[in-house]
């Protein structure tokens, strides 16, 4: 995926459309490998529901600005958590699992990256990764709980 991660610019400013609200990856998009965006988009409308319920008057923009201006900040912990995990879990689980063109050792596991160099470290973190996963119990419910926001 060539544009994995688009950072969010904050809604209500000068550069955004007066009237429109984005969520999810309509406003910072992230890779699709993990869900994130649906994660995220729901997680924002548990966060903006309410914001926006206080307000009387839903057609003065200028006091939704400051809703969205708090909202933005709000949505920020998650929003980069998951933003992190679905691309670095995306640069794990993309390499090609060809090997090389040279003939590695027995013993080495060589995997060509994405970006087409040779990453024998790459593997092995993949390796450990899908072993730590087997392991089950928490060792799959900690990683999915952070995934799922």
């Amino acid at each position: 995926m060539p544009n994995s991660f688009l950072p969010p610019i904050e809604q209500g400013g000068p550069h955004t459309k007066e009237g429109v609200i984005l969520l999810g990856d309509a406003w910072n998009m992230r890779h699709p490998l993990t869900g994130g965006g649906m994660t995220v988009a729901l997680s924002d409308v548990v966060l903006l529901a309410p914001m926006i319920s206080a307000e009387l008057d839903l057609t003065d923009w200028h006091a939704l600005t400051e809703v969205l201006h708090r909202w933005h900040w709000a949505r920020k912990p998650l929003a980069a958590t998951i933003n992190i995990l679905s691309v670095a879990l995306y640069d794990l689980f993309s390499a090609e699992g060809a090997y090389s063109s040279q003939q590695p050792p027995a013993t080495t596991l060589t995997l060509i990256s994405t970006s087409g160099r040779t990453d024998k470290y790459l593997a092995i973190l993949r390796t450990g990764c899908f072993k730590y996963f087997e392991l089950g119990g928490e060792c799959i419910r900690g990683p999915v709980s952070l995934l799922s926001g």
